[in-house]
């Protein structure tokens, strides 16, 4: 409910507001990037904690019931943690971001026609993922081979968006 609330928020935002002036000032970019800093590595550092934490963890205890559960929740809790501060820095950047805002929002002619291009290729190639997978299942029933085909599709269409899409300058 959160994300499609907060989505059709941001949307509206957007419609009503195509381009925005830049209104930040130096010293509030400035104050922001050295929390910004922070926010990625103590996200990227908890998560290293976590793991470091349940190997040790492993050592002590032994590898059974109800302590791998415990561990494991514990483990989940700190990227957990780690996740929410590596978001919430990412969506600060964005906010800071206000010449990448306008561009997103007021594309040039070229930049909607490469989205349009990137779009359809990545259209395509989730469109013949699923129509493989179907086929290797029903045909030959191999749905555990089958199942390293929308992966594959995924990473296809992230190679289609970074070589067709819009064009990133910072």
């Amino acid at each position: 409910m959160v994300f499609i609330a907060s989505g059709m928020e941001e949307e509206h935002f957007r419609k009503k507001h195509p381009v925005i002036p830049d209104f930040y000032t130096e010293p509030q970019k400035e104050r922001f990037h050295r929390r910004y800093i922070w926010y990625i590595a103590g996200g990227v550092g908890a998560i290293l904690l976590g793991v470091v934490m349940m190997v040790l963890a492993f050592t002590v205890l032994p590898e059974r019931e109800p302590y791998e559960s415990y561990i494991g929740a514990a483990f989940l809790a700190v990227v957990a943690c780690a996740v929410y501060f590596l978001i919430y820095g990412g969506m600060l950047e964005d906010k800071y971001n206000i010449a990448k805002y306008n561009r997103q929002n007021n594309p040039t002619p070229e930049d909607k026609s490469r989205r349009r291009r990137a779009t359809t290729a990545c259209s395509v190639i989730m469109i013949l993922a699923t129509a493989v997978f179907l086929f290797a299942g029903l045909a030959y029933y191999k749905w555990n081979w089958a199942a390293i085909i929308y992966p594959v599709g995924g990473v296809l269409c992230g190679a289609a968006w970074m070589l067709l899409g819009p064009r990133m300058e910072e």
